[in-house]
């Protein structure tokens, strides 16, 4: 995996040297050109295919490049409401009804938060998108068991279309969007093992839509021995 990094990182560098180039000529292109209404309709259509090509080169480099930030005590509820905010207008823009349910009394966890938003937007984001008008999100965390761990749990549910192949979800260029790139999801899962997290993809148990759940270790914080599951 290290090693196919490497490669795609040098792939997509490759790719957006000479695709900035085309960027620059499609610009000069519509000023020089502007007023003819063909070369105008292909400067756009090209313009689109850049924009998307860009895109996919930007997230092969997320994929490849190591962690950033330092590792450090987070509050997960200040976390997912700071996320949450940033992402208000989209659920404004999409007509989706936000319910948020965070635990107040939850401990603190050892995280980089800045990889933490990432994942969380891009989750929220998908769910956005599989979600029609007039639906509903919710955002809950809380403390959960399993395998004699213990666990803090961001939860992310919709109500909307739903995942048919979630074996394949977590593949790299997996994509039921069409503009999509598929690359999404195999980033949250490299934040979320980075973090020896789990994280898991199901159906919603209440109905139509789908349960994504990201899992972070409790031990090692602070908080671990009040919380500790044999209690």
């Amino acid at each position: 995996m290290a090693e196919l990094g490497i490669v795609a990182a040098k792939i997509a560098h490759e790719v957006r040297n000479p695709l900035h180039v085309i960027e620059g000529g499609l610009h000069y292109l519509s000023k020089e050109y502007g007023g003819d209404e063909k070369i105008t309709e292909i400067t756009e259509l090209l313009k689109d295919q850049v924009v998307r090509l860009d895109k996919v080169t930007g997230d092969l480099l997320e994929v490849a490049r190591p962690i950033k930030g330092k590792i450090e005590k987070t509050n997960l509820k200040n976390l997912v409401l700071k996320t949450l905010k940033f992402m208000k207008e989209g659920f404004m823009e999409a007509n989706i009804d936000l319910q948020v349910n965070l635990d107040e009394g939850l401990p603190d966890v050892w995280a980089y938060p800045t990889e933490l938003e990432r994942a969380l937007v891009n989750i929220v984001r998908n769910s956005i998108d599989a979600s029609p008008p007039g639906s509903r999100i919710k955002v809950i965390t809380g403390l959960a068991s399993s395998r004699d761990r213990a666990w803090v749990e961001i939860i992310v549910v919709d109500n909307g279309k739903g995942i048919q192949d979630k074996a394949s979800i977590f593949k790299p260029f997996y994509t039921t969007k069409p503009n999509g790139t598929g690359l999404g999801m195999s980033i949250v899962q490299k934040i979320v093992n980075q973090h020896k997290g789990e994280i898991r993809v199901e159906d919603n148990p209440e109905g139509a839509g789908t349960l994504v759940s990201i899992r972070l270790p409790l031990e090692g914080t602070p908080d671990y021995a009040e919380h500790n599951i044999d209690h």
